[in-house]
C-alpha cells in the first residue's frame, strides 16, 4: 500500500457528513511500518472517539432532574424563612386589628354601662366575645373566622373587621405572589444549568417543575461516611458509604440527664399550620380540631396526657419521635412568660403525601443539672 492508498483511508471508512481530520504527519508514516489492518483499526477507534460522545452523553430530561440536592435545598431554606417572616408580619397586623375592635367594644361597654344603657351594654359584650374568640384563635392556630350570621346589632362591627381582615389577607397574598415570582426566577437559572445551551426546557417545563418545587419537602442532604477500618470496601479502594440514620430527638433546649415523658401528641394535619399546645399541669387526654383558613378545612389534634409537668425555672426541653409520624418545628418552648404553651410549626404537605398528614411526637422535660441537685438536697433536709 503506497503513500496515495493510506491519504485515502480515513475517507472511505468515515460516516457519511464525517470531515475528515488532518492527515498523520509524514515524520509518521516514515518512521513506521503501518499495515493496512494496524491503520484501519487506528482510523475506526478515532472515529468512536469522535463521534461517541455527541452520540451517547445525552442531557437528561426535564423530569429526570431531581429537586432532592444541595443546591435546591438551600434555595428552599431561604424560600420558607423569608416566607415564614412575612406570614408572621402579617400575622401581627391580625392580632393589632383585633386588638382594636376589642378596644372599641372595651370602651363602648363602659360609656353604656355609664350611661345606664342596657341594650348598648349587651351589644358591646356580644362584640367582646366574638373579638375575644377571635383572638384566641389566632394566637393558638394563627388564622381566625368571624361569624358568617352575628346577631343583627352586631353584622356592622363585624362586616367592618372583616372588610380589614380580608385587606390585610390580600396584601399578604400579594407579599407571597410576589416572593413566588422572585424565587421563580433564582430557580429557573438554577434549573437551566442541568441542561446544555442547545437543549433548554422550554419556559412550560420550567413552570411546572417550580410548582413542584414549591409544594415538595426538600431534605437536607445527608453527609456520606466511610465504614470502620475500610471494612466493606465494593471495589477494593474506597469505602462503602451511607446515609447517617435519622435523630430520634427532633428538638432540645438545654441538657438533662433524667428525661421524663410529660405527653404524646399527634395529628392529622389538612396543611401547615402554627399550634399551641398548653402542657403544665395536664393529666387528661383530649381531642382537638383547629381549622385552616388556608386549605378551609379542620385538622385533627390528639393529646395523652403521660406526666403531669409543674412550673419550675430550671427545665431542660426535648422532642423525640414517633415512629411513622412526621416531626414539627419549634417556634417557642414552654416558659412562665408564655403560659406554658409549646408553640409548633407543623410540615407543609408535598404532592406525593397522602392527605391529611400525620404529625407526632412526645414532648419531654428534665430538671438541669444544677436543679436536680438543689432538689435533692432539699429532699435530704427534709428527711
Amino acid at each position: 500500500m503506497n503513500k496515495e492508498q493510506i491519504s485515502k483511508l480515513p475517507m472511505a471508512f468515515a460516516p457519511k457528513g464525517y470531515v475528515a481530520p488532518a492527515l498523520l504527519p509524514a515524520w509518521f508514516t516514515r518512521s513506521f511500518e503501518i499495515g493496512p489492518k494496524v491503520l484501519l483499526l487506528t482510523i475506526l477507534s478515532c472515529s468512536i472517539e469522535v463521534f461517541g460522545e455527541a452520540r451517547f452523553s445525552e442531557t437528561p430530561s426535564p423530569e429526570a432532574i431531581s429537586l432532592q440536592s444541595p443546591e435546591f435545598y438551600t434555595l428552599k431554606q431561604e424560600y420558607n424563612q423569608e416566607k415564614s417572616e412575612i406570614q408572621r408580619l402579617y400575622s401581627e397586623k391580625l392580632a393589632a386589628l383585633l386588638q382594636k375592635f376589642s378596644n372599641e367594644a372595651d370602651e363602648s361597654h363602659k360609656e353604656s354601662r355609664k350611661k345606664g344603657n342596657t341594650k348598648g351594654m349587651v351589644q358591646a359584650k356580644g362584640a367582646q366575645g366574638i373579638f375575644a374568640k377571635a383572638t384566641e384563635d389566632l394566637k393558638n392556630t394563627g388564622s381566625f373566622k368571624l361569624p358568617d350570621n352575628p346577631r343583627k346589632e352586631l353584622r356592622d362591627v363585624v362586616s367592618a373587621c372583616r372588610n380589614e381582615q380580608n385587606a390585610i389577607m390580600e396584601g399578604l397574598n400579594a407579599e407571597i405572589a410576589e416572593l413566588d415570582n422572585k424565587y421563580r426566577q433564582r430557580f429557573s437559572d438554577a434549573y437551566k444549568g442541568c441542561f446544555k445551551d442547545g437543549d433548554m426546557p422550554g419556559e412550560e417545563a420550567v413552570k411546572e417543575k417550580f410548582r413542584d418545587f414549591l409544594t415538595t419537602e426538600i431534605k437536607k442532604p445527608q453527609q456520606a461516611r466511610g465504614n470502620v477500618a475500610g471494612a466493606g470496601k465494593s471495589d477494593g479502594s474506597l469505602p462503602e458509604a451511607f446515609e447517617e440514620p435519622e435523630s430520634m430527638v427532633i428538638a432540645e433546649k438545654g441538657t438533662g440527664e433524667k428525661w421524663v415523658d410529660i405527653v404524646e401528641w399527634t395529628a392529622e394535619m389538612v396543611g401547615m399550620d402554627v399550634v399551641n399546645i398548653p402542657v403544665l399541669n395536664r393529666t387528661e387526654d383530649s381531642v382537638d380540631t383547629q381549622y385552616s383558613a388556608f386549605a378551609d378545612a379542620d385538622s385533627k389534634l390528639f393529646y395523652k396526657a403521660i406526666n403531669p409537668m409543674q412550673p419550675a425555672a430550671n427545665y431542660s426541653f426535648r422532642l423525640t419521635r414517633i415512629p411513622g409520624f412526621k416531626g414539627v418545628d419549634v417556634i417557642e418552648w414552654p416558659s412562665a412568660r408564655n403560659k406554658w404553651y409549646l408553640i409548633v410549626r407543623t410540615k407543609d404537605i408535598t404532592a406525593d403525601e397522602k392527605f391529611p398528614l400525620k404529625h407526632g411526637f412526645i414532648f419531654q422535660a428534665s430538671l438541669q443539672k444544677d436543679a436536680q441537685k438543689d432538689a435533692q438536697k432539699k429532699g435530704s433536709r427534709r428527711k
